[in-house]
């Protein structure tokens, strides 16, 4: 209810003097950090080829409500944390934080009429979440562990006198993200000639929400945040970060119809038909 120079609803004026400053943000500042490791072994073991990909993966995000630059806030002689508040009643601040650790597993075979490639693939999902409401100056801490699992099959079938190629990759995927399992396939046929190359293709799939969205401490925004110009008249206005133990897994299936032609040696044409329907969207946007 505090007016921004004069009227209560939000204008791009308004927006951008709340939102510049020192710190990017204003009275509000965000840190992202994330680091993706990997360590891949490829062998031939008979016929086939082994591939062993393990993989780390940390990501890291800040969010901050304290209407002032943590150097300001002091730190608490007993704890060695911040000491709040800084220079604004009402901090609040959040941490977001997972871990993912994981292996897939593939073999794949070439023969004279068939690629085929077989695996698995396993992931576990560490999370830990920290917030500060200004109630009391220890954070809470939740650490869900979850799981993904998967087998793969994929094949690519081409008879070698034929000018249809048969593509072939099916998933049957398992998480305790929300402990559901889904079966995604899909098949594609490429036929092609020196010039023209037609592709009709179909399949579904699936993806499951974070862990942060369906398990996390409710992070309320800090009531001093809605100062300077915060409150728009026109849109909702965000109060904070709640989970949602209802969320379901997206769910996906698509057709397509594609043509390609060339025209000499250096000029092609593409034409593309497609149908895709989204189900259980988490976001009002694709």
């Amino acid at each position: 209810g505090n007016p921004d120079g004069g009227s209560i609803c939000q204008t791009p004026q308004s927006f951008a003097q709340a939102n510049d400053g020192y710190q990017g943000a204003g009275p509000a500042w965000q840190a992202y950090h994330s680091n993706d490791y990997h360590v891949q072994l490829d062998t031939k073991l008979g016929s086939g080829t082994v591939t062993v990909d393990t993989f780390s993966n940390f990501y890291f995000h800040d969010y901050d409500r304290t209407f002032g630059r943590p150097d300001q806030c002091g730190t608490d002689p007993v704890t060695g944390l911040p000491a709040y508040p800084c220079t604004t009643p009402n901090p609040s601040w959040h941490v977001d934080q997972d871990t993912n650790t994981g292996t897939s597993l593939s073999d794949d075979f070439n023969g004279t009429a068939n690629d085929l490639g077989v695996g698995f693939f396993y992931e576990n999902t560490a999370s830990l979440y920290r917030q500060y409401n200004g109630t009391a100056p220890s954070a809470t801490i939740t650490a869900p562990i979850t799981h993904d699992t998967a087998f793969f099959l994929r094949d690519a079938y081409h008879k070698p006198d034929s000018r249809l190629t048969t593509y072939v990759n099916a998933w049957m995927k398992h998480s305790t993200i929300t402990n559901t399992s889904y079966f995604d396939p899909r098949i594609a046929f490429v036929w092609s000639n020196t010039n023209d190359v037609w592709r009709i293709a179909g399949g579904e799939t699936s993806t499951q929400p974070t862990p942060a969205e369906l398990d996390q401490p409710t992070a309320a925004t800090a009531l001093g945040a809605f100062l300077g110009g915060g409150v728009s008249c026109t849109s909702l206005n965000a109060i904070g970060n709640v989970p949602s133990v209802a969320l379901r897994p997206e769910r996906a299936s698509d057709m397509e119809v594609s043509y390609g032609h060339r025209f000499g040696g250096d000029s092609i044409a593409q034409f593309s038909l497609y149908n895709t329907n989204l189900f259980n969207q988490i976001y009002g946007v694709t």
